[in-house]
């Protein structure tokens, strides 16, 4: 019994799916409070000789050092509590009580210096809280989690979003407060002290930060609170399963068995739904971030959590947490849609802070514009591509963006775009950088289950098993970059033309993030696409989240002509300049350079 209430109270389904979105605080949080719980119920103050709280010491520092005085709540009532119920229980010898205590603050203070100190910095913070609400908003939540959850059983695949089995929770919740309502008044009969204090200790704990806070640190309140509900619940399966009585001993096994039942269930559905990092991409940015340490900053236009982390050493700014709090948008670029950008194209920035970076290391993408022609291509890998800032700023005397459509090169552009030409005198040059996309495909027209559902007018929300086809028309004879715009779980088979291509897994993406899934020469014409995705498994991450997340979606299918130019600059004297802005060709942007400012390597213009 003890073994399996261990197993099961460290891990209510609230806190694993915290641990599982790298919440680690709050989980190593709840395991010393429980290694203070388990110390103190072995010994309290006064039992053995003044050494003896040591350990206790130990631990009482640990979780201050993991939480900080958010721990306060749990960590003052129960300290409070036991030296209460230690005096009050050996008040023959309650000298011997406080020299203990004595002993064990010194103890306890003393290692907890460090945290101390760093604590002290957030004292402010604190004495606010503590008259008024801390107010961090939803965090990563779409919606306040329920306060049942702090019960232990909380059934979904993500705590981020509604719960799909609220009554199934319930039920499961509610023999788990039955449970440890039995567990404390035992605990109190049977002068098992330590259960009894956290029995009292841990709802008011639960209670002050309800009040105290909205719902992002509630979240983090109720997955600490659940490990205190759970091994209550199992102290009073626990009672019942010792009583003398031959009806309530099998009933204590059968309470233990439905809570665990309920707890590990929930779990499963947290690991099979998961949505897991995407590991060689993040192998490959590490390798860039080696190669590269300290010739920064670096820019990364694109929404990543562990960007900035892992080039730190380049000093990067992402749209996470941009250096000065800055990401200089051009005047007149709309916002996105729902206020809410997961990567910004080049062509989008201001010049003069784009300019600012010497490095950028982006996301590979079809759709995105080389950065201005003073910038070099160093490498290209399967995920990323870092330029470099090999001539001054001053070299681009213009830059246009475009979006790659010819059409959009009017007269009256045109007129404008000569007229900045001629002032800029005879010996400039005009460069632009070339449109690689040849054709896109949709998977929502294509033929595909009836329960993929479109989220939008070009993405698909896939569940469960099935295949999506859709028919493309190359304008020519070139090997192709296949991209998908769209984000993987299990893992997504590409054949073409009724030939495998390749199989990706696991590979998540935020939404306008593209992804690679093969090369091929093809030819000019019809070729038909078909992506199938098998059935889950038990691999991690193989099961079908909410679709309201960014994982399991499948968005615009690129075909990219390799080798089109589309990475390098074309060049044009000043007086092909009317040439090249009605070329029929499309431009991701257009640029009048200084004399001698192109790249070594650019290319004459196609005019």
């Amino acid at each position: 019994m003890r073994c399996l209430g261990a197993v099961v109270a460290i891990q209510p389904n609230i806190l694993y799916g915290y641990a599982l979105e790298a919440g680690i605080k709050e989980l190593t949080t709840a395991s010393l409070l429980m290694l203070v719980v388990a110390l103190f119920a072995d010994r309290l103050p006064g039992d053995g000789g003044r050494r003896a709280m040591l350990p206790a010491a130990v631990a009482v520092s640990g979780a201050f050092a993991a939480f900080s005085l958010g721990i306060a709540p749990w960590l003052g009532l129960l300290l409070v509590g036991l030296l209460v119920v230690s005096l009050v229980r050996g008040s023959g010898r309650r000298r011997t009580v406080l020299e203990s205590s004595a002993m064990f603050a010194l103890a306890a203070v003393v290692i907890s210096l460090p945290g101390l100190v760093t604590a002290a910095k957030l004292a402010s913070v604190a004495g606010a809280a503590i008259g008024g609400v801390v107010d961090l908003g939803l965090g990563n939540l779409a919606a306040p989690v329920s306060r049942w959850a702090s019960a232990g059983v909380w059934i979904t695949g993500d705590y981020r979003y509604p719960v799909a089995h609220a009554g199934t929770s319930h039920v499961f919740d509610t023999i788990v407060i039955g449970l440890a309502v039995v567990g404390v008044l035992c605990a109190l009969l049977h002068r098992r002290w330590a259960i009894a204090v956290v029995g009292v200790m841990a709802p008011v704990a639960l209670y002050y930060f309800v009040q105290h806070s909205t719902a992002w640190i509630q979240l983090k309140s109720f997955t600490i609170t659940a490990a205190f509900a759970l091994l209550l619940a199992f102290a009073g399966a626990a009672a019942l399963q010792a009583s003398k009585s031959r009806w309530l001993r099998p009933l204590g096994w059968l309470a233990a068995l439905t809570v665990a039942a309920g707890v590990l269930y929930g779990n499963a559905l947290i690991y099979h739904d998961t949505s897991l990092a995407p590991g060689a991409r993040y192998h490959d940015l590490a390798s860039i971030a080696k190669r590269y340490d300290g010739r920064g900053p670096a820019l990364d236009p694109y929404f990543d959590e562990y960007a900035e982390y892992f080039l730190r050493g380049e000093r990067a700014t992402t749209l996470v947490d941009p250096a000065n709090f800055r990401f200089d948008v051009r005047p007149g670029v709309p916002p996105p849609p729902g206020g809410q950008s997961f990567g910004w194209d080049l062509n989008q920035l201001l010049p003069s802070y784009l300019q600012s970076f010497p490095l950028i290391i982006q996301p590979r993408s079809p759709i995105a514009s080389r950065p201005p022609s003073n910038y070099d291509l160093l490498e290209r890998t399967r995920y990323f591509d870092v330029w470099r800032r090999d001539r001054p700023a001053r070299a681009v005397i213009d830059h246009l963006p475009l979006s790659g459509l010819p059409h959009e090169r009017s007269h009256a552009y045109c007129s404008a775009f000569l007229g900045n030409v001629r002032k800029a005198g005879p010996r400039v040059e005009v460069a632009y950088a070339q449109s690689s996309i040849d054709a896109v495909a949709n998977p929502v027209s294509g033929t595909h289950p009836h329960y993929w559902t479109p989220l939008g007018p070009g993405t698909l929300a896939t569940k469960g098993a099935g295949a999506v086809e859709v028919t493309v028309k190359l304008p020519r004879a070139a090997r192709y970059g296949i991209w998908l715009q769209g984000s993987i779980g299990r893992p997504l088979t590409a054949s073409l033309d009724g030939h495998r291509l390749s199989q990706i897994g696991y590979e998540e993406r935020y939404p306008s993030q593209f992804l690679l899934l093969d090369d091929a020469a093809l030819g000019a014409g019809t070729h038909t696409l078909r992506l199938v995705r098998g059935n889950g498994d038990l691999h991690p991450g193989s099961g079908d989240p909410p679709p309201e997340t960014v994982g399991r979606t499948l968005g615009a299918i690129v075909f990219s002509a390799e080798g089109a130019g589309g990475d390098r600059v074309h060049v044009a004297p000043a007086s092909r300049a009317a040439q090249m802005c009605a070329a029929p060709q499309g431009y991701e942007w257009m640029e009048i350079l200084r004399p001698g400012a192109a790249p070594p390597d650019a290319l004459p213009a196609k005019l």
